[in-house]
């Protein structure tokens, strides 16, 4: 009886709790002496709502299409939850304007459990104001604040970065962490960024739906660099898909290296898909479209489309600085057109450390690359191998193109490097590839000198016109991950009569590599046994899987219930040694989150997912599990 008595006044303790929620209002006609809690009695200003004593579940909405001077002000003692956030909005109509002038747009300290939905957050600009916009920060040790939300904001006019979510501390950090629907833009230092020292950890987050551009960097820093659009640090588990970042970086100052539209490192379990970088640039070196920057795992980087970058369309580099290596990296069914437009530089590039064992199992494969040459005279190239050392780095399947005699492969680094499977061509040139300090001619000389294109005894690899279609022969139901490869001249999908179709290596029959389950058009790519194409297209002809047959089901791991509406709980035999990955894809192929398991067990949550069949998926080294999950 006790217990019964204790189990109610806990529930209408509880219910109490909820119910307490507020909502505040702040209109231009409003007055702070008022209660604020209907639009009649709305607050005026932003300091009266930083003076105000918000508790979880609350919200302060501000009247739509008006604007209010002044930064948002939050503190330790202003906490929402996970599952009672505290919100902060607009009400009517349009969206309401947080204008700073020279002073940071929102500044939360230790606070988590926070949403911001329809809201402008506007500095003075990036010359005149010198601050951040939006900014997270945590300086509490050993501590994991939940749920930060921004759906839906724009932020511009700061001269560092637009969005900034940050650890002072080791082992502490933000998780569950949702950027979506929103523009950064027009800042100095970046877009959107996170950091923290060496060992801090974010975890589980997902950026998705924004645009990111014209974040110039920054002439007066030039001890790192500035101007990404998304650089994410230190975070476990993350998707980024269907972002655009374009026209950043132009103002960086660091000598040795620049910025990118999209980069990210010291991060774990990353997905980077189905976005478009294009037309970044440096004011020293880079200013590419996708960069791993050093020390990320188990990170994919798919489906994305880059284009017209002054440095690379796709860059994985290790600095000899960085502890934490480049290990477990794929690079797959990726599109670059006319990237690396400045100073000499790779479309694609791999920058190894001086020592190889901080840059292992490193894959680029079925990539798509088309280079012309600049009006600029610079010299750039298809693929750039440099640095000093590296242990399993390969590149096969993939699409070489280049016009004017400009060379397809720069290579410094050869050793810990192979290439197989690819094809090479140069379009009204002759066929130039560097290896070391040699420069080869054809691809069987290369071949022959150097064991590269070649399996055992069996020559792989082919030197020939791709045959690229044109937009006018397409196939109107197939579409493209963004707009601007549908519209481009040339929508990088092979000819019916091209010899690269059913070309490429089987990577799972030859390597035991997994290609994942689609290409970049949204196509199945070949099961066992069956030989697919070289480049990011593969031929209509296969049904997409709901399994790989890659997959190795065992008793190490299981999942259930394979039929919910809430979550998915994933247990392991025995605790793991090393970082356990789990991803779940729809099936188009497209990861819908990830998660890192640190114990034996966790819980997935699918509560937010559209009704269907889904794939999770659970990497553990050598070890995969997949399971079939119906979500109703």
């Amino acid at each position: 009886m006790q217990i019964r008595l204790l189990l109610f006044l806990f529930l209408l303790l509880s219910a109490s709790q909820q119910a307490a929620a507020t909502t505040y209002y702040v209109r231009i006609a409003g007055d702070d002496a008022q209660a604020g809690t209907t639009p009649a009695t709305a607050w005026r200003s932003i300091a009266r709502v930083n003076a105000a004593p918000l508790r979880p579940g609350d919200q302060v909405l501000f009247e739509g299409e008006q604007t209010f001077v002044g930064g948002l002000q939050l503190k330790g003692n202003t906490q929402g939850t996970s599952t009672q956030p505290i919100a902060f909005g607009s009400f009517g109509r349009g969206w309401a304007t947080i204008s700073s002038g020279g002073t940071v747009g929102l500044l939360a300290r230790n606070v988590g459990g926070i949403e911001l939905r329809r809201l402008y957050f506007a500095g003075s600009g990036r010359l005149n104001n010198k601050s951040a916009g939006v900014v997270f920060v945590l300086d509490s040790a050993a501590t994991q604040l939940p749920r930060l939300v921004l759906d839906s904001v724009d932020v511009s006019g700061y001269q560092q970065a637009g969005v900034t979510i940050s650890s002072l501390r080791a082992g502490s950090g933000y998780s569950d962490v949702r950027i979506t629907n929103s523009r950064v833009h027009d800042n100095g230092e970046a877009g959107i960024n996170s950091y923290g020292p060496a060992a801090a950890t974010h975890r589980n987050w997902y950026v998705a739906h924004c645009q990111l551009y014209n974040n110039t960097g920054r002439l007066d820093l030039k001890q790192t660099r500035t101007g990404y659009g998304l650089l994410l640090a230190h975070v476990t588990g993350a998707v980024v898909e269907q972002c655009e970042a374009y026209n950043n970086g132009r103002l960086n100052a660091y000598p040795a290296a620049g910025p990118a539209g999209i980069g990210a490192w010291r991060c774990t379990n990353l997905t980077v898909q189905q976005c478009q970088s294009y037309s970044n640039r440096s004011g020293t070196v880079r200013g590419g479209g996708f960069a791993l920057e050093g020390g990320c795992a188990t990170t994919v980087l798919q489906y994305n489309y880059a284009h017209d970058n002054e440095g690379p369309g796709y860059a994985i580099s290790q600095p000899d600085t960085m502890t934490a290596p480049s290990t477990n990296l794929t690079v797959r069914y990726n599109i670059s057109d006319n990237d690396a437009r400045r100073a000499n530089q790779g479309a694609l590039a791999v920058l190894a450390p001086a020592s190889a064992e901080q840059m292992q199992r490193i894959s680029l494969h079925n990539n798509t690359v088309l280079v012309t040459k600049p009006a600029n005279n610079s010299a750039p190239v298809a693929v750039q191998l440099g640095g000093g050392a590296a242990s399993g780095v390969a590149l096969r399947n993939n699409l070489l193109q280049t016009t004017d005699g400009l060379t397809l492969v720069d290579a410094t680094l050869t050793n810990g490097v192979r290439l197989e499977g690819n094809c090479y061509w140069s379009a009204g040139g002759a066929f130039v590839l560097r290896w070391g300090t040699t420069i080869y001619a054809s691809l069987p000389t290369w071949r022959q000198a150097t064991t590269q294109e070649q399996l055992g005894d069996r020559p792989c690899g082919l030197s020939l016109n791709p045959q690229l279609r044109t937009a006018s022969q397409s196939d109107a139901t197939t579409t493209t991950p963004t707009a601007a490869a549908t519209a481009a001249s040339n929508d990088y999908r092979l000819a019916p009569t091209s010899a690269l179709v059913g070309a490429a290596l089987n990577l799972w029959d030859e390597f035991r590599q997994e290609v994942g389950p689609r290409d970049y058009f949204g196509l199945a790519t070949p099961t066992a046994g069956v030989r697919g194409n070289i480049g990011a297209s593969e031929s209509p002809s296969v049904t997409l899987p709901t399994a790989t047959p890659a997959v190795v089901s065992g008793p190490w791991c299981a999942a259930y219930p394979t039929r919910t509406h809430e979550l998915v709980r994933v247990v392991l035999t025995n605790t793991p040694t090393t970082d356990v990955a789990i991803r779940l894809y729809d099936m188009q192929g497209r990861t819908c989150l990830t998660r890192t398991l640190q114990g034996r067990e966790t819980e997935v949550p699918v509560a937010g997912l559209a009704s269907g069949v889904y794939v999770l998926r659970v990497e553990a080294a050598a070890q995969h599990y997949q399971q079939r999950i119906v979500v109703e």
